[in-house]
């Protein structure tokens, strides 16, 4: 299911807010799809090292990335379903850390079903 969950977002839409390469939502994408493939150490520890330094969390500086909103239930899939228990760990300590971060301006919102962007705070 996480490949067709990865395929099925349009990652060219999400914004790249900052002006480093590392914030591509496309490269999350390619990262997400090596971690679920992965079938060693090194291939789970690499998709892994790509998401958490850029596209979906910066950890050194502590960013999360409007792409997160696609790939976190993408990563709780793999924690639930993935193939090994690295790539379970893996997704799990991406979550985790992401949890500690912060969204990157302007880009702390999203639209739900229930609450719109567009929604105006209550007074």
């Amino acid at each position: 299911m996480s490949l067709d969950a990865i395929d099925a977002v349009d990652w060219s839409a999400i914004p790249a807010p900052t002006w480093h390469a590392c914030d591509e939502p496309e490269g999350v994408a390619r990262a997400l799809r090596l971690l679920a493939v992965s079938t060693t150490y090194n291939e789970t520890a690499d998709a892994a090292a790509i998401l958490a330094n850029g596209g979906f969390i910066c950890s050194h500086a502590d960013m999360v990335f409007p792409a997160a909103h696609a790939a976190t239930p993408i990563l709780l899939d793999l924690v639930e379903h993935g193939q090994r228990p690295r790539i379970k760990d893996a997704a799990v300590e991406l979550l985790s850390e992401a949890l500690g971060c912060y969204p990157t301006a302007g880009n702390n919102r999203v639209s739900t079903p229930t609450a719109p962007t567009s929604r105006s705070a209550a007074p």
